[in-house]
This record gives C-alpha cells, structure tokens and sequence, in this order.
C-alpha cells in the first residue's frame, strides 16, 4: 500500500512539475518567397528562392537565357519590374542602414549587395549564398516593407566599389520578391 502511495504521490509531483514548467512555443514559422524573373524582352528568365534559416536567408539562383560570363546580381528596394523599362522601377539597391555599394568600400556594402554569378556557355546559373543582413519575417530589415523587393539581374559583373550599382551595366533581368 506504501508504494502504491509513494509512486501516487512521485506521479502528482511529475504532473504538477510539468504544469508549472512554462509552455514553449515553437518559433513562428517563416514562409519561404520566390521571385520569378523576366527579361527585358518580357521573357521568363530564371527564379530565385529565398529560405529563411538560423543563420540567415538562403538565397538560391536558377537563372537561363544569360549572356555567358559574369553578372551583378543585387537586392533592390522596390517591388516592381515594368517590362521594356530598363526596370529602373525597382529602384536602387535594398538598404538598411545608409551603406555605401560594394564590399570594397569601407561604408559598404549595400544590405542588397550580392556576390557575382557565372552564366555558363549556355547562358545558364546556378548559384546558392546564404545572405545576414536583412530577413522575410516582419521587421524594419525584412524585404517586405511597404514597396517590397525586386531581384535584378546585371549585363556585367560588379567591381564592389563603383557607386552606385558597381559599374555592372543595364538592368537585363527582375523578379519582385513575393512570399509562397
């Protein structure tokens, strides 16, 4: 009768222990986002998805239809991509803070500023970075704002240093950034 008492009253510690313990709430779940881009011909030219992670934002490119060789490819502040419009309408780089452009400027970079991505000869990249400075969750850093955020595609690499966009040539491809 004692251990039946003993583990009766052992069980009610347990319970009250765990009910006492606070809840722990999972971290809100992140959707991820997608921008499908076009070309300045208003052609489909690749998509880029961003992952939210512990580390940062994972950012994987699939592009096609590129010129071979080197391209700039960056962040930009606006959500809007008008075709046959040089796509200046996603502004200027994505920003948080009043950087400079470019990783070689010691007031950069831009928080939009990306590495440069290879097309092969076939005119196809493919290319995964894992970017720190801004997030999809809401927040003064989030690429949602009130204009949301565009991808943009350059003719040329980026040299890092050159303001405003790192000598990287026409705007040839862009995608607004939109949650899935």
């Amino acid at each position: 009768m004692k251990t039946i008492c003993v583990a009766g009253a052992a069980a009610l510690a347990v319970t009250t222990a765990f009910a006492a313990a606070p809840a722990v709430t999972p971290a809100a779940h992140v959707p991820d986002a997608s921008a499908r881009l076009i070309g300045i011909d208003g052609k489909a030219s690749g998509v880029v998805i961003f992952h939210q992670t512990a580390k940062g934002v994972q950012i994987d490119v699939s592009l096609s239809r590129m010129q071979p060789g080197v391209h700039a490819i960056h962040i930009h502040a606006v959500g809007k991509c008008e075709e046959g419009k040089s796509f200046n309408t996603a502004g200027a780089h994505f920003d948080v803070g009043g950087h400079h452009h470019g990783k070689m400027d010691p007031q950069g970079p831009h928080t939009g500023d990306m590495e440069n991505v290879t097309a092969n000869k076939l005119g196809f990249v493919r290319a995964t970075v894992t970017m720190t400075g801004f997030t999809l969750s809401p927040g003064p850093n989030s690429l949602f704002d009130a204009d949301g955020s565009a991808v943009v595609i350059h003719a040329g690499p980026d040299d890092y240093k050159t303001q405003p966009a790192g000598a990287s040539g026409d705007r040839v491809a862009c995608g607004v950034i939109k949650t899935m």
